[in-house]
């Protein structure tokens, strides 16, 4: 099944389920050569980049966990619930952009 197929939910807030949208491959790419940048911007890039192509469920209807260029989130306290953004992070890390890496997860002895 692909990333975009699937949903999840939280772990800490049990009650939020979440989806990745589809994104290209070609934003998938650029956006990957951003990750494992040891500067706060590339950082900060790929968290943004992440939580503005995950949607959350709420009241029925998938919304963006965070709006494009603006500094508005789904649903509304979620912005104050910093570890609920890291596990969104983790799994978009997890299941989307590892995939650009298919051999980092093996050894290169």
């Amino acid at each position: 099944m692909k990333y975009y197929e699937k949903t999840f939910k939280s772990k800490i807030e049990t009650n939020l389920e979440f989806r990745i949208k589809k994104i290209s491959p070609v934003k998938l790419l650029s956006v990957a050569t951003q990750f494992g940048g040891k500067d706060m911007s590339s950082t900060e890039q790929i968290f943004t980049f992440a939580l503005e192509n995950t949607e959350v469920k709420v009241l029925d209807q998938w919304l963006p966990v965070k709006e494009t260029n603006k500094e508005v989130y789904w649903p509304a306290d979620i912005e104050d619930k910093i570890q609920v953004l890291q596990e969104v992070v983790t799994h978009f890390i997890t299941d989307v952009l590892i995939m650009v890496f298919p051999k980092s997860s093996k050894s290169t002895k």
